[in-house]
């Protein structure tokens, strides 16, 4: 006589996982938002071939819209493109433009989770005005 217990085994194994991974689903949204620093960011939007810096060919190219230039304690437009703006990043004039170097100059417009802290504040007076 045999006895067939590993189904019942394998489907409470099953069964716990399958809770397991539907709380660490819905704990997901409680977790707050993160972003990269502006450098980082701005490097990585631009970077088509990786290496970790921006060259003048990808300057030209760049997309600023989310970046300010920082500039003796005031913000500007980031203007791309332009061999003066980019001579003006390039601290150490190697024709490239590291995260270091960037981390010294750019900004964000509005931080990336500033739209998220926002959603997330309108939710929560939501959420009070139906308890209430």
């Amino acid at each position: 006589m045999r006895l067939n217990f590993t189904k019942s085994v394998r489907k409470s194994t099953f069964k716990k996982f399958g809770v397991g991974l539907l709380m660490a689903a819905l704990a997901t949204p409680a977790l707050a938002c993160t972003a990269l620093p502006p450098a980082q960011g701005f490097v990585f939007t631009n970077d088509k071939n990786s290496d970790g810096v921006l060259n003048f060919w990808e300057w030209r190219k760049a997309k600023s819209d989310d970046f300010l230039l920082k500039q003796q304690g005031e913000e500007f437009e980031l203007k791309i493109g332009g061999l003066r703006t980019f001579r003006a990043l390039d601290v150490d004039n190697n024709w490239k433009i590291s995260m270091d170097e960037a981390a010294q100059r750019l900004e964000y417009r509005e931080h990336p989770c500033a739209s998220w802290e926002r959603a997330m504040n309108e939710m929560l007076k939501n959420q009070a005005l139906i308890k209430e």
